[in-house]
């Protein structure tokens, strides 16, 4: 049986959405305008679709800097290029 404090650190959910994407939300009720109205909608449907794909917003930004990183790696450590290699 797995620890009940196994997941205790998961992203705080309210309707299977992450509230962080409530915030715009806030916003619409501060700065009150159509455009604002549309934004927000916007906002809540983009997460959930990545809430039904099973992404997160992390993962989906991992993802991209993958992909425009590349396939192939450094052969030598960021510290090892920052301190030895001369860039001249």
């Amino acid at each position: 049986m797995a620890s009940k404090w196994r997941n205790t650190a998961g992203t705080l959910k309210f309707m299977q959405i992450p509230v962080a994407a409530y915030l715009p939300v806030l916003i619409l009720l501060y700065f009150p305008s159509k455009a604002m109205l549309a934004f927000t909608a916007m906002v809540i449907v983009f997460f959930g679709i990545l809430n039904a794909k099973g992404l997160t917003l992390k993962v989906l930004v991992a993802k991209a800097m993958h992909r425009v990183r590349g396939r192939t790696g450094h052969a030598r450590p960021w510290w090892y290029r920052r301190r030895m290699q001369n860039d001249e």
